[in-house]
C-alpha cells in the first residue's frame, strides 16, 4: 500500500501541478543523504548496533527533510514524499528499539525499500522545472 501511495505521489509530482515546481538544492541534498545512508544500512544489517546508529542519523535527516518541505509554498508533493520516507524510517527505528532486533533478512529488505523510495524521490525532485 505504501509503495502504491508513493508511486501516486511521484506521478503527481511529475506534471499535474498548476504551478511549475522549482528545483531545490537543499531538498536534493537531504534526499541524497538518505539514499546513501540507506545503501550503507544494507551493509550494516549484520550488526544491530550499527543499524541503530545509522537509523538515528536517518531519523534526523528525514525529520529535517520533512520540516524543510513543509514550509515551502506549493510544495505539497515533495512534502508528501518526505512524510512517507519519515514514517518508513521511524517504523524501522522503532523495530530496532525493541528488546530483540529484527533479522538481518528483514533489515536487508527494508533497506532496499528505502533505497528504492529515495531513488524515486530523487528522480522526482531532480526533474523539477527551474
Amino acid at each position: 500500500m505504501k509503495k502504491l501511495t508513493f508511486a501516486l505521489i511521484v506521478v503527481l509530482l511529475s506534471g499535474c501541478s498548476m504551478i511549475a515546481p522549482k528545483y531545490d538544492n537543499n531538498e536534493y541534498k537531504l534526499l541524497v543523504s538518505l539514499e546513501v545512508d540507506s545503501r550503507l544500512l544494507v551493509k550494516d544489517c549484520s550488526d544491530p548496533q550499527l543499524v541503530q546508529h545509522r537509523l538515528k542519523h536517518m531519523v534526523n535527516t528525514s525529520e529535517l527533510f520533512f520540516t524543510y518541505t513543509f514550509y515551502i509554498p506549493h510544495n505539497d508533493d515533495t512534502y508528501e514524499m518526505a512524510k512517507i520516507l519519515r514514517t518508513n524510517i521511524n517504523e524501522l527505528k522503532e523495530r530496532y528499539s525493541q528488546e530483540s532486533p529484527p533479522s538481518k533478512f528483514y533489515c536487508g529488505i527494508k533497506s532496499k525499500i528505502l533505497i528504492e523510495s529515495t531513488q524515486r524521490a530523487l528522480e522526482a525532485v531532480g526533474s523539477k522545472v527551474e
